[in-house]
C-alpha cells in the first residue's frame, strides 16, 4: 500500500505510529511530499488535497487519519488501538478527537504567526483552544492508557508538532503532569522513529 504524507504532519505521524505499535511497520510505503508536491498531486487522491492518504492495492484511497487508523487497526490480531465497542471505545475516540483538535489549533496558530501581518485575534482564539485542551489533558493524563491507544497517540503527535513550531512555549510550566507523561511516551520506539524533523509544512 502506498501512503502520502508531509514529514511533520501530526496526523500522518499518528498513522505511522499506529502501524508500528500494531506490529505493521512495513504495511504502508510512505512518500514524503513537499508543500508544493502536495498541492499538485494530492487532489487526484483526496479531493480535499490533504494528507495523510493511503492508496490500497485495488486502487481505492483512504483518507484522512481516523479512517486510515481504523483500517490499520483492523489488520492485526493483537491488542487494539481502538476498542471495538462499549464505553471504552467512546472514551478512546473522544481523547483522539481532543488530540486532533489540539493539532488543528496549533497548526492554525503556527500558520497565522508566520504571515507577514498576522491576526492577533486568530492567534488568541486558536491559542486559547490549545491552552484549554492542554489544561484538560494535564488533569486527565494520570489515567491514560499504557501502552497507548489511539487517543494517547493523537495527543502526543499534536504536542510534538506544538514543540516543533514553538507554539505555547511555556506550556510545560503550566502543565507539569502532562509534560512528564509526554516525555515518557516519547521514549517509545514508535515515537522516536517518527520524531518531527523540522523545516517542512504540516
Amino acid at each position: 500500500m502506498k501512503g502520502y504524507a508531509t514529514a511533520n504532519s501530526p496526523y500522518a505521524r499518528k498513522v505511522r505510529i499506529a502501524a508500528i505499535e500494531t506490529g505493521q511497520a512495513d504495511l504502508i510505503d510512505w512518500t514524503m511530499m513537499t508543500r508544493e508536491e502536495r498541492a499538485a498531486q494530492m487532489p487526484a487522491i483526496n479531493p480535499l488535497g490533504k494528507v495523510p492518504a493511503v492508496v490500497l492495492e485495488d486502487g481505492s484511497a483512504l483518507y484522512d487519519s481516523p479512517v486510515i487508523v481504523e483500517w490499520v487497526d483492523s489488520l492485526h490480531s493483537g491488542p487494539k488501538l481502538i476498542p471495538q465497542s462499549g464505553p471504552e471505545r467512546l472514551k478512546v475516540l473522544t481523547l483522539a478527537a481532543l488530540g486532533d483538535g489540539l493539532g488543528e489549533a496549533i497548526i492554525a496558530v503556527s500558520l497565522e504567526t508566520a504571515k507577514p501581518e498576522p491576526s492577533q485575534a486568530i492567534i488568541d482564539r486558536q491559542g486559547g483552544k490549545a491552552n484549554s485542551g492542554l489544561a484538560a489533558l494535564n488533569t486527565e493524563c494520570g489515567s491514560f492508557n499504557d501502552p497507548p491507544k489511539i487517543g494517547e497517540i493523537a495527543v502526543a503527535c499534536a504536542m510534538g508538532y506544538m514543540e516543533l513550531r514553538g507554539v505555547l512555549a511555556g506550556w510545560r510550566d503550566d502543565c507539569p503532569a502532562l509534560a512528564a507523561w509526554y516525555d515518557a511516551i516519547n521514549q517509545r520506539p514508535s515515537f522516536a522513529a517518527t520524531a518531527p524533523e523540522g523545516g517542512t509544512a504540516p
